[in-house]
């Protein structure tokens, strides 16, 4: 196993706060977004297992994303509470280093406009800034990847075609690409291919030469992971009722005993790549416990329902809880960002 690179320590006694427990935070286990009554509260970590458990049964296993996330927010399986490490990354940019987080929802869905599964958030979270409303948007990961890549979709919904099962997927690819990053996926020429028959296993389809920017073929989109693009479109959607938002979606990482550090490396790797893609990021090493951007999202006329045009953050955490029973957050000094033109440009403080 190799090892995972050193990150900055920081003094979290020092970070501005975040509504808590005992400030008013609580979490439930969403039923129906119309009508809040009908939330199952989650006061408790059995209550989480109870009303909001993971949605895959392998993630329920010590030392995986889905139960250390339910660790980290129940201290000793109590009451829910906002993890310091949250709060630091919150005090590093200007428009969220004031913020409350108020409410929150494990296992939340977020219909994503197109056909398919909705988008499932680990948590996702609401409260107020500075200038108005706030949405975050959590993804949690031990070393799980990032799903697969946008290629690895189209090998899914290849099959699926082949088998004269119906799917959407293509479509929806297509509609996160434009929205996400003004990019495309030609579907036509991607169906065409598979209904003409593909050749080789399945492992060895390639569908890199759909994809294209406004202008040009762009291949190495396909290597892109689609949970990066469900994740931030989600969050953003979850904004759309929201007064004067900022959406921030967040990949929460753990690291532990049981996690593979080169696994690590590769997702970090994965969102290095997708952030490379964002213009005001394409040249920004993405590093844990900072937030990124804003950046917002790219106005298409004629596709279906654009994503809302609010600030975007991005950015990382993670808990370190390799050495024995330790943990440690990792994260940044609180380094509050200044207007420049373009946007806000992040400068740590010494």
């Amino acid at each position: 196993m190799s090892s995972a690179p050193d990150h900055v320590n920081v003094d979290l006694e020092t970070s501005l706060p975040i509504t808590g427990s005992s400030d008013g935070f609580t979490l439930y286990k969403r039923i129906d977004k119309r009508n809040p009554s009908r939330n199952l509260p989650i006061r408790s970590r059995a209550d989480w297992f109870k009303h909001a458990p993971p949605k895959s049964p392998i993630h329920i296993a010590q030392g995986r994303s889905a139960v250390e996330l339910i660790d980290r927010w129940t201290p000793n399986g109590g009451s829910p509470t906002i993890p310091d490490e949250l709060r630091a990354l919150m005090d590093t940019h200007e428009l969220t280093t004031s913020a409350t987080i108020s409410e929150g929802f494990a296992e939340c869905t977020t219909g994503l406009y197109q056909p398919g599964s909705p988008r499932n958030h680990d948590l996702l979270l609401f409260g107020r800034q500075q200038l108005g409303s706030i949405v975050v948007g959590i993804e949690a990961k031990a070393d799980e990847p990032l799903d697969l890549t946008l290629n690895g979709k189209l090998v899914s919904a290849a099959k699926r075609i082949q088998a004269n099962d119906a799917t959407g997927l293509p479509e929806r690819i297509d509609w996160l690409l434009k929205c996400v990053l003004q990019c495309r996926l030609d579907i036509d020429a991607y169906r065409r291919r598979v209904t003409a028959g593909l050749m080789g296993p399945p492992a060895e389809w390639d569908f890199s030469e759909f994809f294209a920017t406004a202008d040009k073929a762009e291949p190495a989109l396909a290597r892109l992971r689609y949970q990066l693009f469900s994740g931030l479109a989600g969050t953003v959607i979850e904004s759309l009722a929201l007064e004067k938002a900022v959406a921030v979606f967040v990949i929460y990482e753990f690291r532990t005993a049981h996690t593979d550090d080169t696994k690590l490396e590769s997702n970090a790797a994965d969102v290095q790549a997708f952030c490379s893609k964002i213009p005001v990021l394409r040249d920004t090493s993405i590093e844990f416990g900072k937030l990124y951007g804003p950046f917002t999202l790219p106005i298409i006329s004629g596709i279906p329902k654009p994503l809302p045009t609010v600030p975007v953050l991005i950015g990382k955490i993670r808990v370190d809880l390799r050495e024995g029973n330790h943990t440690e957050a990792q994260a940044h000094q609180p380094a509050v960002a200044p207007i420049a033109a373009g946007g806000l440009v992040l400068t740590p403080t010494p």
